[in-house]
């Protein structure tokens, strides 16, 4: 199978003013598509807000499996977390937008799928984290799985997500080893590991 590997925006906390990585998306050896991330600090009525953009292209023409992802993500995080999306993207021909703003502990949802426009309000007190929070790098090794109400905002809908630690992986990327944490995902729409 193909795995597509979501770069997080999740924590705040980071040491430069803006930094830019980019990644080859790879699977089985092959090299499918590419991803860059910007992460920069801005301000927003006096507050310091961490802003990251990602882009993501996959091509992929293999003899079982097709798949072709054009796509963006803007996303504004404070201190608790997401305050401000906005997320583009064209899969396989089917194009989608979703965007939101925490407003007064509600986000209020634009979302527009192939051309079908749909307003939605979410309560803040609605879900523990966003899907663009990170909740998966909260676990370490040994620690047990957790569910969590959770807020989609691709899709715009709340619902339980599990997460459970696999492993911590060792890969090489730009010269350098680096560890990274392989957690498994699942809810009801879908499952698998980051």
């Amino acid at each position: 199978g193909v795995v597509i590997v979501t770069f997080l925006c999740a924590g705040f906390a980071f040491a430069s003013e803006e930094s830019v990585t980019r990644y080859d998306i790879v699977a089985k050896g092959i090299t499918i598509g590419h991803a860059e991330t910007i992460r920069s600090k801005v301000q927003r009525e006096g507050q310091e807000l961490m802003r990251c953009q990602v882009s993501t292209k996959v091509d992929v023409d293999l003899l079982f499996v097709s798949c072709h992802i054009d796509g963006t993500e803007d996303v504004l995080m404070g201190p608790t977390g997401v305050v401000q999306f906005a997320i583009s993207a064209t899969k396989d021909g089917h194009h989608h937008e979703t965007s939101g703003t925490l407003s007064n502990g509600i986000f209020h949802c634009l979302s527009v799928i192939d051309g079908i426009t749909n307003q939605v309000v979410v309560p803040r007190s609605d879900f523990a984290a966003t899907t663009l929070d990170g909740l998966e790098l909260r676990l370490r090794k040994g620690d047990p799985a957790t569910t969590n109400r959770v807020f989609d905002c691709a899709q715009v809908k709340v619902f339980d997500r599990s997460y459970r630690w696999v492993e911590d992986a060792e890969l090489s990327m730009g010269g350098s080893n680096r560890t990274f944490r392989v957690v498994e995902f699942e809810d009801a729409a879908k499952k698998g590991r980051r």
